[in-house]
């Protein structure tokens, strides 16, 4: 909406239209926004995110924070500009601050393993297991990928797409390879969050 807002107070296209201006005045709609404190809510939460795992490759789609998700992609793309001589919102104040934790300025893209394992990683976090429904709403990938994943152990190691090395890291989570349902049979889609 601000964004919108500039471009209207600009003489440009926009989709905000004098109705939807003065309904969101109304509501006490505050367009002007201190980036600054913006910008520090950002670093705050990416610390944070940072002191949990160890890094700063959030997901640009972080399901647990979206808006940190979109930041940190921003935060890449307005490096390239300041590489390219453009101008950028990334002061170098700013590039010092996210330096100093080890940002990952140029992000080779994630394989869907590492895709997967770090929304694992934050489901283990969340709910203090790994036994992510196979049909689970909130994350469809991350179910069918954990059910796959105890597929593919199943297999055994002459036929298994899973490496010793995948398969320690699972370990490191303590991944259920096998989970019952209470009735004496392995099954991987019924749990309780």
């Amino acid at each position: 909406m601000r964004t919108d807002f500039k471009k209207r107070e600009n003489g440009k296209k926009s989709s905000l239209t004098a109705e939807r201006l003065a309904a969101l005045n109304n509501l006490g709609f505050d367009w002007a926004v201190d980036s600054h404190s913006d910008w520090e809510i950002r670093l705050k939460e990416l610390r944070e995110f940072h002191k949990t795992y160890g890094h700063c490759r959030v997901l640009s789609r972080y399901l647990h924070n979206p808006s940190l998700g979109h930041w940190v992609s921003t935060m890449r793309m307005e490096f390239r500009k300041r590489e390219n001589g453009k101008k950028s919102s990334l002061t170098a104040e700013r590039l010092a601050a996210l330096n100093s934790l080890g940002f990952d300025w140029v992000l080779v893209k994630q394989t869907a393993w590492e895709i997967r394992l770090q929304e694992l990683r934050e489901f283990h976090q969340t709910y203090g297991h790994c036994r992510v429904p196979q049909k689970y709403s909130q994350n469809p990938s991350l179910g069918k990928w954990v059910s796959r994943m105890r597929a593919e152990f199943k297999k055994g190691e002459n036929s298994s797409s899973l490496t010793a090395e995948r398969i320690a890291t699972l370990n490191d989570l303590e991944f259920e390879w096998v989970v019952g349902t209470g009735n004496g049979s392995a099954t991987d889609t019924t749990y309780v969050l």
